[in-house]
């Protein structure tokens, strides 16, 4: 069953708060650019959407990467970084798509549950 059908199901009230909490939840493409731009190095940006695991690795690369670079493997892991970096530029609005998706996914779980549940 698709999105649109699913919400149709729902009550006003469930309505009123479904949207209310996709609004709350969600990501700026432009801010989430931003991070990737000045802080990207640092996973900024995976922290941002909600992508930890990503957002440390991206840290460790970072830390590992500047304090190797006088022996010569810090340029590799940076270059590793960088072409990450690159990657995730054009990834941005897919993933921001996807957290929005897994949201409604979500709460129309819990609501579906909740009609069932008082029925």
């Amino acid at each position: 069953m698709d999105n649109i059908t699913r919400l149709e199901n729902l009550t006003d009230k469930q309505v009123s708060i479904f949207n209310g909490e996709i609004e709350r939840n969600k990501k700026s493409t432009a801010t989430a650019y931003l991070l990737l731009i000045f802080l990207g190095a640092i996973g900024a940006h995976k922290f941002y959407l909600k992508k930890p695991v990503w957002g440390v690795l991206y840290l460790i690369f970072c830390i590992i990467g500047w304090l190797t670079v006088a022996i010569g493997i810090g340029a590799f892991i940076l270059t590793i970084l960088g072409i990450a970096l690159l990657v995730d530029i054009f990834k941005i609005p897919k993933q921001i798509k996807k957290h929005e998706d897994e949201i409604k996914k979500e709460l129309l779980d819990r609501f579906e549950t909740q009609n069932m549940d008082s029925n």
